[in-house]
């Protein structure tokens, strides 16, 4: 992944601190912490409750956090059909030698004990990150 960026204009529904591609019609997203490009967060099918405080955390080896806004390619989740609240849901990607292809996770009806799911991606390059946020609606 090379030059890899994002800009996020128009986002729909009640959105605070986003700063990710997201299609949310009848519900709101509050507090998400990171950028990825080319992800599709998919919220058209039946989202009846609440999804608050999903967040995405990127690790590398050295166990050093990435910095919120980071960019990453190709991840894809899905919220289509989700009946239930989806509270403090978070998708931990672990990447082990700072690289990271084609990473995939598809999240339904996420009410587990600790919310939690762990994705482990396939290998590529990440170089270059960079992301903006531009036009997200504030209410």
């Amino acid at each position: 992944m090379t030059n890899v960026s994002i800009v996020n204009t128009n986002m729909p529904g009640e959105v605070l601190n986003a700063s990710i591609h997201i299609n949310v019609i009848p519900q709101e997203v509050v507090h998400s912490t990171a950028v990825v490009a080319n992800m599709s967060v998919d919220c058209v099918g039946t989202v009846i409750q609440e999804v608050s405080n999903v967040s995405i955390h990127m690790k590398i080896a050295s166990e050093e956090m990435i910095p919120s806004y980071t960019v990453i390619e190709n991840v894809s989740m899905n919220f289509a059909d989700v009946s239930k609240k989806m509270s403090t849901a978070s998708t931990h990607i672990d990447v082990t030698s700072k690289e990271i292809v084609d990473a995939s996770k598809s999240i339904m009806d996420v009410c587990n004990v600790d919310n939690t799911v762990h994705v482990t991606p396939t290998v590529s390059s990440i170089t270059n990150l960079h992301s903006s946020s531009k036009g997200v609606d504030s209410m």
